[in-house]
């Protein structure tokens, strides 16, 4: 699917526009699992691929639509003007995992996996706190710098350098090595066939043929991403299902131990013209419907395409058409003591959102915000619903 979005200039040449309206691609990985877990108890990959495959094709729809509009030149001479509107429309997941569970009478089984995210962590935390949200690279098949289909065999993290490095499993070390690829390495093996791979350190505290245990510091992390490979017997294992994550699986909350650090000053709130001009142009899409994928008055708004619709065409910030974990990167962390009107404010886990922050809205003081709900609206986020899922407040730069 990406590689057909990358490369639709190629394959749809001679068109004197494109406009792109695409949804984020990724699943929460935990979900997925409980799902499968709850509707075959065991399986393998070839009992499940074709109901893989049946979630994919009811959970995207790619539309590509040629239009042709009229323009005029500076002599008002009217001449045809080629566009491609590209469109990929994302459901949530649950919206189609949920109803099947329910019609197999198996949704109890899935609840329960969901309150240990699956209970699979056969390794350790590989850090202190908790990491999900500092996943930079997912195990499982990505396009390459050339474009071109690889399986990543393991999990990368964007973690700060010297941050310990703990084993996830007890056994012993066969190698400590560098190379091209990985970098600095060291490579723990056990006598049940499992081995864990650490890249990317740059202080070593082991050597080969020391027997480590269960969360013994191994090395401090360097300045290059760090990643993680497990395998059993040869085989790779997908680190984010066979790892201790340290959490629920919604990653540290800012501010929390292994969070992103907040900020004693984040900069300047936004003044009382910019917050009115900002509040004018977000009400007049009051009671519009919530529509995923939506960016625009013409599609109406999901919870990020109203943001950046609205920061834009406001004259407060060009945002460029994002998610709102691509938001919430572009900001400072602010407190909630600090937090003030026209900040933004994000959520997680209100859906089954590949990264942390899955909702967005505009703070607008008093315990209020104007979020696209369904329908935009004002809402209390000291409600219970809201409080649940709060992740932090930011402020646009």
């Amino acid at each position: 699917m990406q590689y057909t979005i990358n490369h639709i200039e190629e394959t749809y040449s001679n068109y004197d526009e494109y406009r792109y309206n695409i949804g984020e691609i990724g699943h929460n990985h935990y979900k997925l699992m409980a799902y499968l877990s709850a509707m075959y108890d065991f399986f393998t990959f070839e009992d499940i691929k074709n109901d893989i495959e049946e979630l994919f094709h009811k959970q995207y729809k790619l539309q590509i639509i040629p239009k042709t509009e009229i323009r005029y030149d500076s002599d008002g001479n009217a001449y045809d003007w080629h566009v491609l509107e590209v469109t990929l429309a994302v459901k949530p997941m649950e919206q189609t995992t949920i109803p099947l569970l329910n019609q197999h009478d198996c949704k109890y089984k899935y609840d329960v996996y969901m309150e240990t995210y699956g209970n699979r962590q056969n390794f350790g935390n590989p850090f202190s706190f908790s990491w999900l949200s500092y996943v930079s690279g997912q195990y499982g098949y990505r396009l390459n710098e050339q474009g071109e289909k690889e399986l990543h065999r393991g999990i990368d993290f964007a973690i700060p350098q010297d941050t310990s490095i703990f084993a996830i499993h007890t056994g012993v070390v066969t190698e400590v090595s560098s190379n091209s690829v990985l970098g600095n390495y060291i490579v723990i093996e056990d006598d049940k066939g499992y081995k864990s791979t650490y890249a990317g350190w740059q202080r070593c505290h082991v050597t080969v043929g020391k027997k480590v245990k269960k969360g013994e510091e191994i090395a401090l992390i360097g300045n290059i991403p760090f990643h993680l490979e497990v395998t059993h017997q040869g085989q790779y294992l997908n680190p984010m299902y066979f790892v201790d994550n340290g959490d629920d699986g919604k990653g540290a909350l800012p501010g929390t131990e292994g969070g992103i650090v907040i900020p004693d000053y984040p900069g300047s709130a936004m003044g009382d013209g910019s917050f009115q001009g900002l509040l004018t142009e977000a009400e007049k899409y009051l009671g519009y419907p919530y529509v995923w994928g939506g960016s625009n008055p013409n599609t109406s708004f999901d919870c990020s395409g109203f943001i950046c619709w609205v920061y834009t065409q406001s004259g407060v910030h060009n945002l460029l058409r994002t998610t709102a974990q691509g938001i919430y990167n572009q900001c400072t962390p602010v407190s909630e003591e600090n937090a003030k009107p026209g900040d933004l404010i994000f959520f997680t886990g209100t859906y089954d959102s590949v990264n942390p922050v899955s909702h967005i809205g505009i703070y607008v003081g008093n315990g209020q915000m104007l979020h696209a709900g369904d329908p935009i609206s004002y809402a209390n986020i000291n409600s219970k619903y809201w409080k649940q899922h709060f992740y932090g407040f930011g402020r646009l730069d």
